[in-house]
């Protein structure tokens, strides 16, 4: 059975004995794995729940893609660590240079929401309007929490028709609202983000 293969089944199982088995292995032979494989190792240790391990592995990982990342800060937010989650997230785009995908942003907007970073949560929503990726539900529903919390009620109006016309349901009664593009949606919370920072700078 290839390598991954058989990290991949070592996830689905209980207790971990197999699976860290098979990680010392390939630390006792010397061998040097690739990205993928320490992936693998990553998401066995954060599907079973040892984060203390995964840390560990990723701190020991000269290489790290999107994966890498993305398999973390997912880790974090899951076990509720979410400013751990969003350390990881600016690390990856600020440090790494890496662009996040949907599942990256499902996970940072999710950390924001858990520990009431709702300015960060919006900007991070924004910057995944302006790469075009599609975030889920919840995503959108963190979305609205943090506009209602920042009393941005028009900016919450448009990001729930926004939802709906991304095919996505929310509360009845929204349809009748109006049913803004992208582009008004990114110009509302733009200003809204460039506003607090003036406040700030005053």
């Amino acid at each position: 059975m290839p390598l991954s293969r058989l990290i991949r089944s070592s996830a689905e199982k209980k207790p971990i004995f197999n699976g860290k088995a098979i990680h010392a292995r390939l630390i006792i032979s010397g061998s040097d794995p690739d990205v993928q494989i320490h992936n693998h190792l990553l998401t066995m240790y954060a599907k079973l729940g040892h984060i203390d391990y995964a840390q560990k592995l990723f701190n020991k990982m000269l290489v790290r893609n999107l994966v890498t990342w993305t398999t973390l800060i997912s880790a974090y937010s899951q076990v509720g660590l979410s400013e751990k989650a969003l350390n990881c997230f600016r690390l990856m785009v600020l440090d790494d240079g890496i662009t996040p995908n949907d599942y990256t942003y499902v996970s940072a907007i999710s950390a924001c929401a858990q520990c009431g970073e709702n300015e960060e949560g919006l900007r991070i929503f924004l910057r995944s309007l302006r790469m075009g990726v599609k975030v889920n539900e919840f995503s959108y529903g963190s979305v609205l929490g943090a506009c209602a919390a920042l009393e941005m009620l028009e900016v919450g109006r448009q990001v729930q028709c926004l939802a709906l016309k991304c095919g996505i349901k929310m509360d009845a009664g929204s349809e009748e609202a109006d049913n803004p593009n992208v582009a008004a949606v990114t110009a509302l919370i733009g200003g809204f983000c460039a506003a607090r920072e003036m406040q700030r700078s005053d």
